[in-house]
């Protein structure tokens, strides 16, 4: 194959990976950066080698997961599962075909247990070229998650457990059952959740926007936002009088608390 010519980046990472212990095909691809067209950055030759992992991990009493990863995140929580499926499609970038290809066959996601409660899965940035793809994580829905996205968006659905996303852009988040604390530092948030009693949801984003979306059936929380704009379009929350201030709300009994802040954006509220 041949991709258009990229401009050479450094890595900012200086994480290493490991070997990994399994070691499929890599598929080496070769494409010579064109001569032709105008650029304000230096063209050179990019070499790719394809990586695809799969494996499960079974859980020895576990109850908190924790993902560190360099590539975009999709967490599927799934009932009735004892074990944690893994699945990784990755293409590392370099500047030659044989660092290309050993870039590859390192990938590994690392596994440990800094407590007997906690698994960490790590996915490091490669301290040469680059890395793009996406990581499949479908794991029990009753465990805690907490989730470091540094290089890709993050989807999170079915989880019955907490949850906490700190990402450097875009979180989706569906169906969200517990405790909820997501910080975006540029991007998107969009969550829906079902404000369950005893719950709280926190949604913090640096530039960018906040969507919620909330039951249409009878709502017992405390809400607050605060951004450059808020929009509130949902049957049982009282309309926006002044949009230059921070929005409050208290609906039934306060059972469930929610804050949404949207430091360089806007704060929408609706109805799932």
């Amino acid at each position: 194959m041949r991709p258009e010519p990229t401009c050479l980046v450094a890595s900012k990472s200086s994480q290493s990976q490991k070997e990994s212990p399994l070691r499929p095909l890599i598929s080496v691809r070769v494409a010579v950066a064109a001569a032709v067209g105008l650029s304000a950055c230096t063209l050179a030759p990019q070499y790719t080698a394809d990586r695809s992992i799969s494996e499960s991990v079974e859980l020895a009493g576990e109850q908190v997961l924790v993902v560190d990863a360099i590539l975009p995140i999709d967490f599927r929580g799934a009932r009735r599962r004892s074990d944690i499926q893994i699945d990784i499609e990755a293409t590392l970038t370099a500047s030659s075909a044989e660092t290309a290809e050993e870039m590859a066959a390192a990938l590994a996601i690392e596994k440990a247990n800094t407590d007997p409660s906690i698994l960490t899965l790590t996915l490091a940035a490669p301290t040469k070229g680059f890395i793009s793809g996406t990581l499949v994580i479908t794991a029990p829905s009753d465990l805690d998650v907490q989730i470091v996205e540094r290089g890709g968006a993050v989807r999170v659905d079915g989880l019955e457990g907490t949850l906490q996303v700190d990402a450097l852009s875009d979180v989706q988040v569906r169906n969200a059952q517990n405790n909820v604390l997501i910080r975006v530092a540029e991007g998107l948030a969009v969550l829906d959740t079902l404000g369950l009693p005893g719950t709280t949801t926190q949604v913090a984003v640096g530039v960018g926007d906040v969507y919620l979306a909330l039951p249409t059936t009878t709502l017992n929380l405390t809400l607050f936002a605060q951004g450059q704009r808020i929009i509130v379009d949902h049957p049982q929350l009282p309309r926006v009088l002044n949009t230059g201030r921070p929005y409050e709300a208290t609906v039934g009994v306060a059972l469930a608390a929610v804050s949404l802040t949207a430091q360089q954006g806007a704060v929408t509220i609706g109805a799932r």
